[in-house]
């Protein structure tokens, strides 16, 4: 049986100890470019955030981009197209890397996996960031954008994404005799050791808590195996329409691209650069009071807001009082943050670039008791965000209908009363 149609046949005419080079040296080359590719990814995906706000006259406060962390960009308050900016930041890290994917396709080769797996995940991960519950979907529906069109272009992305990667499976050495198993071992191989150092580099500065890692890392465990087998069956319908020829991949070029990954991205993390684009900047007293808040470490919170001179209270970002209220799991957490933030003479209405307050945040969450300390210091009760939804409709929309219920009487007793939104 020819070589060309499975991994060096995975076992078939080649035996098994030969296999088992071929799915390490196959694990190595999706190392190396997912170490490539993924920064790049990041880049593109803050260059579309960038792009309109710089081509209407906005100011670009910073692009952070980190490969074990958090990316980001941070715009001016002068911004005319808000809802423009966030949504082009996945759609044009989309669009650019299905492009680049399909300029590179025609040389699909093992050299080439960084690019190709560039727009593989220029797909899904876009997508998938979509379909999740923090940063730029919260912030699209929260703006008025509907949840169908923000959830359906995430799952669109994510298709595509799966397509092109079934795609590049030859250019990667996999080919179709290759079983689940095999592909699934290729894919922890690969993907397994970046992404837990970047769980794990989360929780050590205070960026995740231990319990996040636990479910990122099982979702990841579910994830590779389930697109390894979704692969095979996918084969057994549509291999026709595949490049059948696999190419066999030496150890060379997955070593060369991890070690240019491993470099670039150490360089990202070590350097600190004072220009606009930042790469992972350095530990700011502001960064420490937002995972201090996040965290629910009220003493930390207390001494930064005690000694810091100059602090950002988020109304051109997110807002330190949303920070608080949202990040901590327990409720008695966030409401010593939140009177930190109190004692400190900080509005708790504070708006943040969304137009959301923290009180819509805990609403959405079903913190109750976080949603009465609010309200008690002066937090409105009928307070709109930019998509015109007070906090009840939050909770409404979350499913949490006693709360929602409950603030639609503090809503009214404050019209009953004559005192404006709930506040003295």
């Amino acid at each position: 049986m020819d070589s060309k149609w499975g991994m060096l046949n995975w076992g078939y005419s080649a035996g098994m100890s030969e296999t088992g080079k071929q799915v390490r040296r196959v694990g190595l080359l999706l190392m190396g470019a997912y170490l490539l590719a993924g920064p790049a990814g990041a880049m593109l995906h803050e260059l579309g955030h960038a792009l309109p706000v710089w081509l209407t006259g906005g100011e670009i406060e910073s692009i952070v981009i980190h490969p074990l962390s958090w990316s980001y960009t941070n715009w001016g308050a002068d911004v005319t197209h808000p809802v423009l900016g966030v949504w082009s930041g996945s759609l044009f890290g989309f669009v650019a890397s299905v492009l680049i994917f399909a300029l590179v396709w025609r040389w699909r080769r093992p050299a080439l996996a960084p690019l190709l797996l560039l727009g593989v995940l220029g797909g899904i991960s876009n997508g998938v960031y979509l379909l999740g519950g923090m940063g730029d979907p919260v912030t699209l529906i929260e703006a008025g954008q509907p949840a169908w069109l923000v959830r359906g272009a995430g799952v669109a992305m994510v298709i595509v994404g799966f397509g092109m990667g079934w795609l590049a499976l030859p250019a990667l050495g996999v080919g179709v005799l290759a079983s689940g198993g095999q592909r699934t071992l290729a894919l922890l191989l690969g993907f397994g050791p970046w992404i837990a150092a970047m769980l794990m580099y989360q929780v050590a500065r205070g960026e995740a808590d231990l319990w996040y890692w636990l479910t990122e890392a099982a979702i990841a465990l579910v994830l590779m195996p389930a697109a390894a087998w979704g692969s095979v069956w996918v084969d057994r319908w549509l291999s026709r329409w595949r490049d059948a020829r696999q190419h066999e991949v030496a150890w060379r070029p997955g070593l060369v691209l991890s070690v240019a990954g491993v470099v670039i991205c150490g360089a990202m993390i070590a350097l600190a650069p004072s220009t606009p684009i930042e790469l992972a900047p350095e530990d700011s007293m502001q960064q420490r009071l937002q995972r201090a808040l996040i965290g629910g470490d009220e003493a930390e919170a207390r001494e930064l807001l005690s000694t810091m001179t100059t602090i950002d209270y988020g109304e051109s970002s997110i807002a330190l009082t949303v920070w608080a209220a949202a990040g901590p799991r327990v409720e008695g957490q966030a409401i010593v943050c939140l009177q930190a933030l109190a004692d400190h003479g900080v509005d708790m209405n504070l708006r943040g670039r969304g137009g959301d307050t923290a009180l819509h945040h805990a609403a959405r969450q079903g913190k109750f008791d976080v949603v009465r300390w609010l309200l008690a210091h002066g937090a409105e009760a009928g307070a709109r965000d930019s998509g015109g939804r007070t906090a009840a409709e939050h909770a409404e929309q979350s499913r949490h209908t006693e709360l929602a219920s409950w603030l639609r009487e503090r809503e009214e007793e404050a019209r009953e009363t004559g005192v404006k939104d709930g506040r003295e």
